[in-house]
């Protein structure tokens, strides 16, 4: 039951992502923020010597708002040994479009991985958060991504999250891992308010 680090703002955007490394298989059935269920955004799984897991969830800004409790839920098939939680909000996120390309990989024998190239638009912003079943080494981010998160699971197991601003270009979003093993990503781009002209000459 991993806490919520709660956010005031508007046009609010919530994320969760949910890791997991077990030699079993396992994956996430559902999540709740407070008492309303989040969405599956994206999800991905490999297997080597242990099961690497990740899966994405949002809400929008009104079912954050009318939320009643702040805390997450979630709700395993199978609950892997190793786990890891990240709580995410953006704040002025668009409403109508609030996700722009969205993408998953996976390798079983690898230490580095990137996720399907996308154009990203300028004040959008690209993200990667992925699951290595392995332990014992570091992430580091690929191709001008900053890391935000580089965490172990408690046994076996790293969790990592990236992000980059957006300005136009063709972005490939990955991180790469000191050991070789099963790697799970997914990318999501997070798209801000659409800019409107104005009325005035």
């Amino acid at each position: 039951d991993p806490d919520s680090d709660y956010v005031e703002g508007a046009n609010r955007l919530l994320f969760f992502v949910a890791h997991g490394v077990g030699d079993r298989n396992h994956r996430v059935e559902s999540v709740k923020y407070g008492d309303r269920e989040m969405y599956l955004l994206e999800g991905r799984s490999q297997d080597r010597n242990d099961r690497a897991s990740v899966s994405v969830w949002y809400l929008k800004e009104a079912e954050i708002a009318s939320a009643i409790g702040t805390a997450f839920t979630v709700d395993w098939y199978r609950k892997p040994g190793d786990r890891s939680f990240e709580s995410i909000f953006f704040t002025n996120a668009s409403q109508v479009a609030s996700l722009g390309s969205t993408g998953e990989a996976g390798c079983n024998d690898c230490f580095a991985l990137e996720c399907p190239a996308e154009t990203i638009e300028p004040g959008h912003i690209s993200v990667y958060t992925g699951t290595h079943e392995r332990d014992g080494a570091t992430f580091s981010p690929l191709n001008g991504y900053s890391q935000d998160v580089d965490v172990g699971m408690g046994g076996n197991g790293k969790a990592t999250i990236g992000h980059k601003e957006g300005n136009g270009d063709v972005e490939f979003a990955g991180a790469e891992f000191g050991r070789e093993g099963a790697f799970s990503m997914v990318c999501y781009e997070v798209q801000d308010i659409p800019q409107t002209a104005s009325d005035t000459d």
